[in-house]
């Protein structure tokens, strides 16, 4: 069936996995990335731009990483069947989990109450197309965007997102809608 899986020269078992999953962290950085392609629409919220920018580079760094160690200039053996489970799995694991940090970096550092259980709900349920949301004034319809360029400075009872955290959960379900295809 696999002839090659145990050949000299081929990567296989948990070394190839982890040499996918690298490529994978790569494009999941560069995805992470795509929201800071909207504060050149919106300046104003400029300040958020690590928030998307260090996760993203991460991603990108230890993708890299991963793969030049793992699969690079290598042959490859063909996958079986629970190595194509386990990366499946360890992506997905990975996506929500990066898709979570910018959630929790912003809403951490600006003072409002979104816990990381609370940014990994919203990333976990963005990337499954779920429709859930721990932002409570999107369910309770006073949700409005704030143009002002102090957007960070929260004030009790004025309730606010930013574009970005939008683009990036939407883009996200995209995502999402697109590995369940």
């Amino acid at each position: 069936m696999n002839s090659n899986r145990k050949a000299p020269g081929f990567v296989s078992g948990p070394k190839m996995v982890i040499g996918y999953l690298g490529i994978f962290l790569v494009l999941i950085g560069f995805l992470t990335a795509l929201p800071l392609l909207l504060l050149t629409f919106y300046p104003s919220e400029a300040e958020c731009w690590s928030y998307f920018a260090y996760p993203a580079l991460a991603d990108v760094l230890l993708g890299l990483v991963l793969y030049f160690c793992f699969l690079f200039r290598r042959k490859r053996a063909n996958f079986a069947r629970d190595e194509n489970n386990a990366l499946l799995i360890l992506i997905w694991i990975i996506a929500v989990l990066s898709g979570a940090f910018p959630f929790f970096l912003a809403f951490y550092f600006s003072k409002m109450s979104m816990t990381f259980s609370e940014s990994f709900f919203e990333s976990a349920s963005a990337y499954s197309t779920t429709g859930l949301t721990c932002f409570k004034d999107f369910v309770d319809g006073r949700f409005v965007f704030d143009s002002t360029p102090a957007f960070y400075h929260f004030q009790e009872g004025a309730s606010f997102c930013p574009h970005v955290y939008c683009y990036h959960r939407a883009q996200m379900q995209f995502v999402g809608g697109v590995g369940l295809v």
